[in-house]
């Protein structure tokens, strides 16, 4: 197997279809492919919309159905991890149309330099109607936009966004055994939680796996018309200020792990109001990490 695809799904029967249907046109040259589709507590016909629909477009490769019965995108997300059979993993989520290369693209890049860990791609919006122009002013909160200057290594950046995110599986895994888990729970139903792809980002960054961004690696973002309301955005905003709190801790201990310099390190420390629990239960599972992985740090 060479590449798994997840997709984690709540009540996505009117969005499924055309997820598939861009999952069934990829060009895959000779990449075995699985497609992993997560149901989340869907409370529609979300399954057999699925189930039809691989039928209907020749069932290019296999597609697996399993459940995860506790909510929050974070716990499917683990869920279709779990049941991976290859080392590159691919985030599809329910509303994500990905271009025909995509996939072997991702495949590519996540191969060609051991230290990547992750690979993030640009997404572009499209609605059934006109796309709001406050959305052009904040695309990354819709998982839409460019994430960075030029395709290449992040160096100021932490994080990409979940949709459409590649990363390695032997990574998530051994971060998994290694005892991390989420401060943030991401999306729970009809709750706009957030924050939980960031997260998961900043895990890779602290056992240094480096983050890539390339333009090449593109998809639609569909956005239904009640998602292009400014009642849903503040909603949207509400969530990732939330989120924030917790980012902004990862990014502080990012620092302290990173210098050598001791009052570089107090000043980190004094960014997290000397939170040492948090640091420190850090600290341990980035020690089981490296034990994990016999790399020592």
């Amino acid at each position: 197997m060479d590449v798994s695809v997840i997709i984690c799904c709540y009540n996505s029967a009117s969005l499924i279809k055309n997820t598939l249907k861009h999952l069934a046109l990829q060009e895959l040259d000779g990449l075995i492919v699985e497609a992993i589709l997560v149901d989340n507590c869907c409370k529609d016909d979300t399954v057999n919309v699925a189930q039809n629909s691989w039928i209907e477009f020749g069932s290019p490769y296999f597609l697996h159905i399993i459940d995860e019965y506790k909510p929050g995108l974070s716990n499917a997300r683990k869920t279709g991890v779990l049941a991976a059979g290859s080392d590159v993993i691919v985030f599809c989520d329910d509303d994500n149309w990905l271009n025909p290369s995509y996939i072997k693209t991702a495949y590519s890049l996540l191969n060609s330099n051991h230290e990547i860990g992750m690979v993030g791609g640009v997404g572009f919006p499209v609605a059934e109607i006109n796309i709001p122009d406050w959305l052009s002013k904040a695309p990354n909160r819709f998982a839409c936009g460019p994430q960075a200057i030029n395709s290449g290594l992040l160096t100021e950046r932490n994080w990409l966004y979940g949709a459409g995110l590649c990363l390695k599986l032997s990574v998530i895994i051994n971060l998994y055994n290694s005892g991390f888990k989420s401060f943030l729970i991401d999306r729970t139903g009809d709750e706009l939680s957030s924050g939980g792809d960031v997260e998961l980002c900043y895990w890779f960054v602290l056992v240094n796996k480096k983050l890539y961004y390339s333009s090449s690696l593109t998809f639609k973002h569909y956005l239904p018309a009640e998602r292009l309301t400014k009642g849903y955005f503040d909603k949207l905003q509400i969530g990732i200020q939330k989120a924030s709190i917790i980012h902004f801790k990862y990014e502080c201990a990012i620092k302290f792990f990173r210098t050598r310099n001791f009052s570089e390190k107090l000043r980190w420390i004094f960014h997290l109001r000397f939170d040492f629990i948090f640091l420190n239960k850090l600290r341990l599972l980035r020690r089981d990490y490296f034990r994990n992985v016999n790399v020592f740090f």
